[in-house]
């Protein structure tokens, strides 16, 4: 876990800064904003970015990723990435989407829990979208920089 820590902190300031406008966009286009909030951006950042560091160091997602990858027969190259992405980024987004739905609609906006159910399907797939494209273009790129510089750091010290 110690290993995973540094990538996963990394990974997470991208993924959550861009999932937390993006929330905050859907909310707009649908009327239930009317306007960006910088002090709500940012306790929902505050709010999602621990739990996603301790989502990405506890739960195995990647394992049902690369299963999720052999039960299409896939090898390892460009589509299993994609694929992998993907996958990963469909148990996350189910956790997040509701626990931030509810942080935003019922905690906050004291809407009740008959808003959780429709507030988390409205914005599943949008959610699944945007962190699937950042997981896999930008935060994960980053997270092998930081794998890769670890590596050689420990190399080094066992020299």
């Amino acid at each position: 876990m110690k290993e995973k820590l540094p990538r996963v902190l990394l990974m997470n300031i991208c993924t959550c800064g861009v999932l937390c406008a993006v929330a905050q966009l859907l909310a707009i286009t649908r009327g239930e904003l009317l306007a960006f909030s910088f002090s709500r951006y940012v306790l929902n950042f505050a709010v999602a970015y621990p739990l996603a560091c301790l989502a990405g160091l506890l739960i195995p997602s990647e394992k049902f990723g690369a299963w999720a990858c052999r039960m299409l027969g896939l090898k390892l190259g460009p589509v299993y990435a994609v694929v992998m992405v993907c996958s990963i980024n469909l148990i996350f987004t189910l956790v997040f989407s509701t626990i931030m739905t509810w942080f935003n609609a019922v905690f906050l906006a004291k809407q009740g829990l008959h808003v959780l159910i429709p507030g988390i399907v409205r914005n599943y797939l949008p959610m699944w979208l945007v962190s699937s494209f950042v997981s896999g273009v930008i935060s994960r790129p980053l997270g092998r920089l930081v794998e890769r510089k670890q590596n050689r750091a420990d190399r080094a010290l066992e020299d």
